[in-house]
């Protein structure tokens, strides 16, 4: 019981902090009356600032208190006799009242153990180290979530905290819909009806906290960004098509930093340039571009390469063509770095265990030219792909009946205008990217599905189908009956597995034997592992004594740099 209050009072102390931040962040960058997005300025800016500090500091207890509790000062100032601050913090903290017995499971993420876990350790117990990537792969997928959560490690809960960040981006992502579906003052019915959809598919799809990863915290952004994006383009005033602007690029850059295959959405941008442009609001690309926010936008973008070329030598690792070997003395071979991609894209495409003979020659050969199709429909297409559209089409039938009336009005067809074909083009060409080099959901197919059908199905039933008027009552009784629901699973859930805790109501961790060879000033490679590396110290390599012979360590100007000669095979 003790442990389960002390878990809780940390939770709710850092989403105090977080909001503190959002507050402080919007103040600086945004100045905007919408609340809905606060929550998610505080963990974008807690991000930078911790890319930002993790190249000086290691983020153990003292670092991260000190970040926290300026956020709680910022919170006591932004509120204290602000109406409307404190009835949004109201609002967040109830909802995180809701939620929280979501966060209580055993399990963790299949990554979590594997990289997960030792990345964020690794912040916790060193500032940067050049050419990490040698010593285990994982390393080389760099997630800004990883140094998110590396602030979470406190005094008591250590690194138990690190699901803590996956209910954040839940709860701020259901308070922006909430006021979207339920506000009366928001007119777009197509807005609506994407939120309302939205607000079902992914609280029923998502409904492990545990199991978001990197993946899933991102798809939750993506979608508040579509929403922005219409958002956009039916805004007429100068000012307010600015601050949305900025917020989708802002909401955009934060998304790809989380998780780097999501890079595709910058073909979003295109839009925003053709609204400008169609406008006659190109004073405002001067505005944005001239401007402290894009300054911070690209030190965000800046800040981030510069940790993937630490670790890797690749500025977007594991991508080949972003690799510079001869740049960077503890760059991990190129060669090595297409191959993690492939396999990657192998894994993601179903192809892992389906070849005795398994090596790259093959690996290359499956991902090409659709030869997978074949395999990938008979052990995922009719799989958790098909049961994701099942759970997709209930949701849009619920949305239209609460919506919409049951009566059919003259189409109206001119409302199908050329920014709806163009949003859905560009809908269409992110879905393609992903199903080409990555088609699993979890790598953004979620959201990408849930886009082309939400938006195209709002823009059907907005032409042929009388919106109602007083639809407020049905969707308050809908949306509380999925938290109920999600309230009554997750006991139930506790409930059943409460054997499975090693320590109550922490999440279990791999705990595996290593060997240690000791470097210069005791800097230690563990490796040998087990199992997953899990809560091994830093730096854990997942590799054998042969590989780690290999490496050499050195210190230069106050970091420490790994290098690996690759010439050498043992």
């Amino acid at each position: 019981m003790l442990n389960n209050f002390i878990f809780f009072i940390f939770f709710e102390i850092i989403l105090l902090s977080i909001i503190g931040w959002g507050f402080f962040v919007n103040k600086v960058f945004f100045k905007s009356e919408n609340f809905t997005l606060i929550g998610f300025f505080g963990l974008s800016g807690l991000t930078f600032i911790s890319l930002f500090s993790s190249i000086f500091f290691k983020h153990y207890y003292l670092h991260n208190v000190i970040i926290l509790f300026i956020g709680i000062l910022f919170i006591i100032f932004f509120t204290v006799n602000n109406f409307k601050n404190s009835k949004y913090l109201k609002h967040i903290i109830l909802l995180s009242l809701v939620l929280y017995i979501t966060l209580i499971t055993p399990s963790t993420h299949n990554d979590f153990n594997y990289y997960h876990l030792p990345f964020t350790k690794y912040l916790s117990e060193n500032n940067t180290i050049f050419g990490l990537g040698h010593a285990n792969h994982g390393y080389n997928l760099n997630s800004s979530l990883f140094y998110l959560n590396s602030l979470f490690i406190l005094p008591i809960i250590d690194y138990y905290s690190l699901h803590y960040s996956n209910l954040y981006f839940l709860i701020f992502f259901n308070y922006f819909l909430l006021i979207k579906i339920l506000k009366k003052n928001v007119k777009d019915e197509k807005t609506r009806f994407i939120s309302l959809a939205a607000f079902l598919f992914f609280n029923i799809i998502f409904y492990k906290i545990y199991d978001f990863g990197t993946d899933k915290s991102a798809q939750l952004l993506l979608v508040v960004l579509f929403i922005f994006l219409i958002n956009i383009f039916l805004t007429k005033s100068s000012s307010l098509k600015l601050e949305n602007c900025k917020i989708l690029i802002f909401l955009t850059i934060f998304s790809i930093t989380i998780k780097s295959i999501y890079i595709s959405y910058l073909l979003i941008f295109f839009l925003i340039m053709f609204d400008l442009i169609r406008s006659n609001n190109l004073k405002l690309l001067n505005s944005l571009i001239f401007s402290k926010f894009f300054i911070f936008c690209l030190t965000f973008i800046f800040i981030n390469s510069f940790h993937h070329f630490a670790h890797s030598g690749c500025f977007l690792s594991p991508v080949k063509f972003t690799c510079f070997p001869d740049l960077a003395s503890w760059s991990v071979n190129h060669v090595t770095s297409g191959n993690l991609a492939s396999y990657l894209e192998f894994w993601a495409k179903g192809g892992v265990g389906l070849f005795k003979n398994q090596n790259y020659d093959v690996i290359n050969n499956y991902n090409s030219n659709f030869v997978w199709l074949s395999y990938y429909k008979n052990t995922y297409l009719f799989g958790k792909l098909f049961y994701a559209m099942k759970i997709g089409i209930i949701v849009i039938i619920i949305s239209t009946i609460i919506l919409y009336k049951v009566k059919i009005k003259k189409p109206n067809i001119k409302s199908l205008n050329k920014f709806f074909f163009l949003n859905l083009l560009v809908l269409l060409i992110i879905f393609y990217i992903w199903f080409d080099f990555h088609p699993r959901l979890r790598y953004g197919g979620y959201v990408i599905c849930f886009l082309i059908g939400a938006y195209f199905i709002s823009n059907l039933v907005s032409i042929i189908l009388i919106s109602r008027k007083n639809y407020v009552n049905a969707a308050k009784i809908v949306c509380i009956i999925v938290f109920i629901s999600k309230v009554i699973y997750s006991s139930y859930y506790i409930y059943k597995i409460k054997e499975s805790f090693d320590n109550f109501p922490f999440y279990n961790v791999t705990k595996p034997a290593y060997v240690s060879k000791e470097y210069i000033d005791n800097i230690k490679i563990n490796y040998g592992v087990s199992d997953h590396c899990g809560i091994t110290p830093s730096i854990c390599a997942q590799r054998d004594k042969n590989w780690v012979e290999l490496i050499s360590i050195k210190k230069k100007i106050g970091f420490y740099i790994l290098t690996r000669d690759y010439n050498i095979n043992k």
